[in-house]
């Protein structure tokens, strides 16, 4: 593109946000980073009735529970948490919840007093959890929901979807390679469009009435999290965001925002970021969050018993959504799923389990291709303390490109890594894992493994090294300084 080009084309994008906006804010720099709704003929239509009376729904329970929302202090400032209603836990003793990853951050903050912890559930868009909406109807996002919210996302819905009409094709080229398709059917419907403008101005009256100053976030995707970083950035106030692992979040790449502070889990992070744009100042090395948990479990009950001396040889898979995530078609993943299970099947005394993720939503295809198969067992249960037990009873795991494989070298175990099963292809992280091609026989890799002790001293080597050069903070105390950065930006 010649200069001449990208000014006209930056006269284009001026022109175009000025019609597409929240509130000032670029309606493209949302759609940018969401998924578009289905595409395949018919489904849309059904996507659409299925969407509206799920939110519906919800938008019910919330206004039947507003009244026994939890009623916050305002003399100190608040810390926004978001998490999902599948994924959290009420705890038997107390009743109080524990949040997927964000816990011990929770809690400290709740027991120091120096700000007021506010914890926000929600389905995601997809679900609606109704025995869970009620169960947890103190803590609701819906709950915040009002008719002139309503009122205004349905009318600026309208407006945008009849706007795009009008437009000429040059709009396609604003968003960076993005499938015309995807991006067609995000704004020439309404329905998408008044779903995104209603949450960003649901977590702006949150934010405002519960005098929010900083929102930890475990992620930036997602329509409810670029709400509160919208929203956040428009109140000109802080987002934490606690990383994920060894690898760098791309969906801001070389678009990072002044009010978003990175709590870094390595060095390797850290340098990777500053490559992508993020300036110094905007992130701290905290130690990953994620991984205070393992840690402590490591340190309370692993026991680990050498390969050599098992009578059985245990085989973990910790599967992603990648069907789900569209990185890969439905046939072709089980396929090699059930390529993967028929070689490892070979091995003598093996036995095979399936962790599915949680948003995982064909655990009967995995049920159907496995049920010839005596040695598999497959399991969606949630929570950390089962997938550390897993990890810690198994010999080698088998990931596809995830953060549990990192969890997996703290528990001592020989992490394989299919690399090329998703698309993009994905290497994940370092030579700490065996990297396999999903062609290649994995079960033969596997006995190889089994039989090669020179090779498994090496592993161990390797395994210890990354982590003590890319997680020198392994201690169980990443939540206290990302605490610690919180306070900061607050300044208490």
């Amino acid at each position: 593109m010649t200069k001449n080009e990208e000014k006209k084309l930056e006269r284009y994008a001026k022109k175009f946000d000025e019609n597409f906006n929240i509130e000032g804010i670029p309606l493209r720099w949302f759609v940018q980073r969401i998924r578009a709704p289905p595409k395949i003929r018919g489904k849309f239509f059904f996507f659409r009735c299925i969407l509206l009376l799920s939110e519906f729904l919800k938008y019910m329970i919330g206004n039947l529970t507003k009244k026994g929302r939890k009623r916050i202090s305002l003399k100190k400032p608040g810390v926004l948490f978001l998490d999902y209603i599948y994924t959290v836990k009420k705890k038997k003793q107390d009743k109080s919840i524990k949040l997927h990853r964000a816990t011990k951050i929770f809690e400290k903050i709740k027991k120091d007093e120096k700000l007021n912890p506010i914890l926000i559930l929600c389905d995601p868009i997809s679900r609606n959890s109704f025995l869970g909406l009620l169960m947890y109807r103190d803590y609701l996002l819906y709950s915040y929901i009002d008719r002139r919210i309503i009122q205004k996302s349905k009318s600026l819905g309208k407006e945008f979807s009849q706007k795009w009409k009008i437009f000429n094709n040059k709009k396609y080229e604003l968003f960076d390679g993005r499938d015309k398709d995807e991006i067609n059917r995000i704004f020439s419907d309404d329905t998408y469009l008044s779903l995104i403008i209603k949450y960003y101005l649901t977590f702006k009256k949150i934010i405002e009435e519960n005098n929010v100053e900083v929102a930890v976030l475990d992620s930036l995707h997602g329509i409810y999290n670029l709400s509160i970083i919208a929203a956040m950035k428009k109140l000109d106030r802080k987002v934490v965001y606690a990383t994920h692992g060894a690898g760098i979040d791309t969906n801001f790449k070389k678009e990072f925002l002044s009010n978003v502070f990175y709590a870094i889990g390595t060095l390797e992070q850290k340098e990777e970021y500053v490559k992508s744009g993020l300036r110094k100042k905007n992130m701290r090395i905290t130690g990953a969050m994620i991984f205070d948990e393992v840690v402590m479990y490591k340190n309370k009950f692993l026991k680990k018993i050498s390969i050599n001396k098992r009578e059985n040889l245990v085989v973990l898979f910790l599967t992603s959504p990648l069907v789900e995530s569209r990185l890969i078609g439905k046939d072709e993943y089980f396929s090699y799923i059930k390529k993967f299970v028929q070689e490892i099947s070979q091995i003598e005394n093996v036995s095979i389990i399936f962790k599915l993720h949680h948003r995982e939503k064909y655990k009967g295809e995995y049920e159907s291709i496995t049920k010839n198969f005596r040695n598999v067992k497959i399991s969606q249960k949630i929570g950390n303390e089962y997938l550390y037990e897993s990890i810690a009873k198994s010999d080698v795991v088998i990931i596809f490109g995830s953060t549990a494989g990192i969890e997996s070298l703290i528990l001592e175990s020989y992490v394989i890594n299919v690399d090329n099963l998703r698309s993009p292809t994905y290497a994940n992280y370092c030579d700490a894992m065996i990297h396999v091609k999903k062609d290649d026989d994995i079960g033969k890799v596997i006995q190889d493994l089994f039989k090669n002790k020179k090779l498994q001293r090496e592993m161990e080597k390797k395994r210890k090294e990354y982590l003590k050069k890319n997680f020198y903070y392994l201690d169980g105390k990443a939540y206290e300084r990302i605490a610690n950065l919180i306070y900061d930006l607050v300044d208490v």
